[in-house]
């Protein structure tokens, strides 16, 4: 079960997020904010809640600054890691980042949510790695709700950070750091 504080309490139907699990999808999402990055979330649905054990980078997904593609490939290469890596658990949600457009789901996202994830309790985790915007979308009746908002330390643009070597370990204490903030955040929000 989850052991993060991240737990629903009293938002009904909020997932419920293993330690370490949001801070990697929100690390994967910031390590390149030009386009959108993202991929999927592990686990399994109790009583119509996400519990969200493991999260899964789409390293080959294509994408551009408004658009990722889950392709034959992509759902190809994250079922074969569940299988191989998660055996008894199933994917429970999946996760993107909107660099400089908000929080919210677009058509397309909706179609993917509609799609794959209808199932009551089954998540989509959006983040804005601009201004640190992140929200849950949570489906129950086999309809996507209002997000779940909070938010995360903003990653830092390309003019913020220094270069050679230095460059290298500020940006893994910020990776830290911003994945600590995502965490204490959305507690802070479930709470």
């Amino acid at each position: 079960m989850a052991d993060s504080a991240a737990q629903s309490g009293s938002l009904k139907g909020a997932p419920k997020v293993n330690s370490g699990v949001l801070e990697a999808a929100v690390e994967y999402m910031y390590s390149d904010t030009d386009v959108e990055m993202g991929g999927f979330f592990v686990g399994e649905l109790v009583k119509g809640v996400a519990v969200i054990e493991a999260a899964i980078p789409a390293l080959q997904a294509p994408s551009s600054r408004v658009n990722l593609t889950f392709d034959h490939d992509t759902w190809t290469d994250v079922v074969n890691t569940v299988d191989r890596d998660h055996a008894g658990k199933t994917i429970v949600g999946w996760f993107h980042s909107h660099p400089g457009h908000g929080v919210f789901l677009s058509g397309y996202d909706l179609f993917i949510q509609n799609s794959f994830f209808i199932a009551d309790g089954m998540v989509a985790l959006v983040v804005d790695p601009t201004d640190g915007a992140l929200g849950w979308f949570v489906t129950k009746d086999k309809k996507v709700g209002d997000p779940i908002k909070s938010s995360v330390e903003p990653a830092p643009s390309s003019s913020d950070s220094v270069q050679g070597a230095a460059s290298s370990a500020a940006g893994s204490a910020k990776s830290s750091r911003v994945a600590s903030v995502a965490i204490a955040a959305l507690v802070a929000f479930l709470l």
